[in-house]
């Protein structure tokens, strides 16, 4: 298995996890799924916020987004969800 089987950028330090490294990762660490409100277009603005606010993987999709972290989890939830906090990130 590479390191790109499990994260989807890894040349940028990227921590936006693909299905594999979704899969692997709840299988041993404490994780907080969220359904979006909406369904959202993943964008590389997106992305690009993400990982630059990011210090433990992620999994993202256009209906849901997985927190590995209980930090980002609870400013996830004092933003008010996800397109808030996107928009906070700008």
């Amino acid at each position: 298995m590479r390191p790109r089987d499990i994260f989807y950028n890894t040349k940028n330090k990227g921590l936006r996890l693909t299905s594999l490294g979704y899969q692997l990762l709840k299988r041993e660490y404490e994780y907080y799924p969220y359904r979006l409100e909406k369904e959202v277009k993943v964008t590389a603005r997106h992305i690009l916020a993400l990982d630059a606010e990011m210090q433990w993987p992620y999994y993202l999709t256009s209906k849901q987004i997985v927190l590995f972290s209980s930090e980002d989890n609870v400013i996830f939830k004092l933003v008010g969800g996800y397109e808030n906090w996107i928009n906070s990130l700008k």
